[in-house]
């Protein structure tokens, strides 16, 4: 996305006025890309026949829709129009801002250039991040003399010099801080809320007042300053202490007796300004590097998502330095993709006992309190009617050609048309049901119960095959063999029997002999056990 502007030389400013704003948006070009607090130019051209000059800039946030764009209904994010939106801005936000704009600020002058016109509507928001925007009236500062700034935002001697944009950007503080007009400047609201809002207020009223100085002499040396003092106050710092410290710096070498009075006192004064400043620096880097060390950590054990918000504090920390949060943006990246993807989350009413995607892997079925649903996979909007038992459903199963659900519930199982959600038959047990399940060819069921029996069920009729498959326990699940001609149910006796489907016969292992005993491993419900083969008998128990 980019945003076009025009410059036509109009009459009166003359070619020299329309050469010097062309020359200075030419050198701005480059040093616009060079630090992200500037509005990107990406083009600039001219056409001597028409009579004018051009140059292409990236496009700000929509007020409404961020970085979704909509030709028709755009209207750009300025911090006037979030003012205007949210009235005053939280105290985090406002220095987030000033520091954000003073460091912009810092680079343009660095550059030896001045803005000239610093406003609300002159900053805009690219990605969530303010920017000094309307750089056409951006020159070099010995050749920035004509009166351009706006009205309210211009300081006593004109505009044209870094200290003018220093008081206009005062100005941009002054109205985010207190919610005023510009004009108003330096009066406070009359309701200042709690002491802790009125703690902040003043702190940043301090850092404002300077910058609006009437005398350029009392005003902040250089933007770096001002960015300094900012930071100061995102750090939890007190600028008016540092201002007091200052004025008895001030007091000492006027009314020292001598110069080696003058000298030492001045050393030890300005020791405890370089010592807080200092301190303040340090604890601001050992908190950024202790989040980055304890989230590398975490990375390191496999814990990723928990990292991930240390990684994102120091981000946030590091924000205003382009070097810095360019590693922090590395490393959330790439937790991001190491991290799982959620693809779709349903909110149940109840616990969910059970759950089963269908075979064709395109619905899940969900057991939840004494409901069960299906879900569309690829949007997320339920597929059938609800399945209801009296009960806590505990089992939940597809039909391997998913035309079919299977419900356990109770005493009971019950079979659905999955399309329609019809009844279709009950199947009972003599005993609370812990699992109900198809066999591959879809053909037979088998159910596992709390009365210490399995039972292989006609999946069409709904009539029993065979008689119950005894165990001395509970029988938690059952489970058919992959062609669908054997049962193996998983008892809590801690034994496992092999039966055949169709006759509910238990089923000597063909690799045993009359007398033989043997080990192996066999999967069941709680995961792979070992198991002895009694002599004599298809059954396994557990190992010593």
């Amino acid at each position: 996305q980019r945003d076009v502007v025009g410059h036509r030389a109009a009459a009166g400013h003359g070619e020299r006025s329309f050469e010097r704003e062309f020359s200075g948006i030419k050198r701005f070009e480059p040093i616009s890309r060079s630090y992200e607090g500037m509005v990107n130019i990406l083009q600039v051209g001219r056409n001597d026949e028409a009579d004018y000059f051009y140059y292409v800039m990236e496009v700000g946030d929509d007020q409404f829709t961020g970085q979704e764009f909509h030709p028709d209904t755009y209207q750009p994010k300025t911090l006037a129009s979030q003012l205007s939106a949210a009235g005053r801005i939280p105290f985090a936000e406002r220095v987030r801002l000033g520091v954000a704009l003073s460091a912009a600020l810092r680079h343009i002058h660095q550059q030896g250039l001045i803005h000239r016109d610093i406003k609300p509507s002159n900053i805009i928001f690219v990605g969530g991040r303010p920017k000094l925007a309307d750089i056409g009236l951006v020159a070099e500062m010995s050749a920035a003399r004509s009166f351009v700034d706006t009205e309210g935002f211009i300081p006593s001697e004109g505009p044209g010099s870094a200290p003018a944009d220093i008081f206009s950007l005062g100005k941009v503080f002054y109205k985010i801080s207190t919610g005023k007009d510009r004009h108003a400047f330096p009066e406070l609201p009359s309701l200042l809320g709690d002491s802790l809002e009125l703690k902040d207020l003043l702190e940043l009223n301090e850092v404002v007042v300077k910058a609006c100085a009437t005398d350029v002499e009392k005003r902040h040396k250089s933007a770096e300053e001002l960015h300094a003092e900012l930071l100061l106050l995102q750090g939890g710092k007190s600028v008016k202490r540092l201002r007091l410290l200052e004025r008895r710096l001030t007091h000492f070498i006027r009314s020292a007796a001598g110069a080696l009075a003058v000298i030492a006192v001045a050393a030890i004064v300005w020791f405890q300004v370089s010592r807080e400043r200092k301190r303040d620096a340090e604890m601001w880097a050992r908190r950024v590097a202790s989040y980055g060390a304890n989230g590398a950590k975490l990375v390191d054990e496999g814990n990723s998502l928990t990292a991930l918000p240390l990684f994102a504090a120091s981000l946030r920390l590091d924000q205003d330095d382009p070097e810095r949060s360019d590693v922090q943006r590395v490393r959330v990246a790439s937790v991001l993709r190491r991290s799982p993807r959620l693809v779709q989350m349903w909110f149940q009413p109840d616990q969910v006992n059970d759950l089963q995607f269908s075979p064709d892997g395109r619905r899940l079925l969900v057991a939840s309190g004494s409901r069960a649903r299906v879900w569309n996979l690829a949007d997320g909007q339920l597929a059938s009617p609800e399945f209801k038992h009296s009960g806590l459903i505990e089992s939940v199963a597809f039909s391997p050609d998913t035309a079919r659900v299977l419900t356990g519930s109770g005493g009971k199982a019950q079979l659905w048309d999955a399309i329609t959600g019809e009844k279709l038959f009950a199947v009972p047990g003599a005993g609370s049901l812990n699992s109900a399940k198809f066999s591959p060819d879809g053909r037979r069921l088998v159910t596992a119960s709390e009365d210490n029996t399995a039972q292989v069920w006609d999946a069409l009729t709904g009539k029993p095959e065979g008689g119950p498959l005894p165990h001395r326990s509970w029988v938690y699940h059952a489970t058919f063999s992959p062609e669908s001609r054997h049962v193996v149910p998983d008892s809590y006796d801690k034994s496992a029997q092999i039966w055949d489907a169709a006759t509910g016969r238990a089923v000597r292992l063909p690799f045993l002999q009359p007398g033989d005993s043997s080990t192996g491993m066999i999967q069941c419900h709680h995961g792979w056990t070992r198991m002895v083969a009694e002599p004599n008998s298809g059954a396994f128990t557990p190992s010593p």
